[in-house]
């Protein structure tokens, strides 16, 4: 089993594959943005990788990108 977190926006996601996390992390952000865009909402501005890396050391860290319509 694996565990995403997306600590920006309090997203949190599990899949029984790095790649499905991955899927569903992705999905999960286009939906929150398509929302946000929706119900014109503020979202904040994101962490930087190195901020990131150092919060949550001994964790794999990386960029997930979503594409929103």
């Amino acid at each position: 089993m694996y565990n995403g977190y997306i600590p920006d926006l309090a997203i949190a996601t599990q899949g029984q594959t790095m790649e499905e996390v991955i899927a569903d992390a992705q999905e999960l952000l286009t939906k929150f943005f398509e929302l946000t865009i929706k119900y014109n909402s503020d979202f904040p501005e994101p962490s930087s990788l190195e901020a990131t890396y150092e919060k949550w050391k001994g964790y794999k860290v990386m960029y997930v990108t979503a594409t929103v319509k």
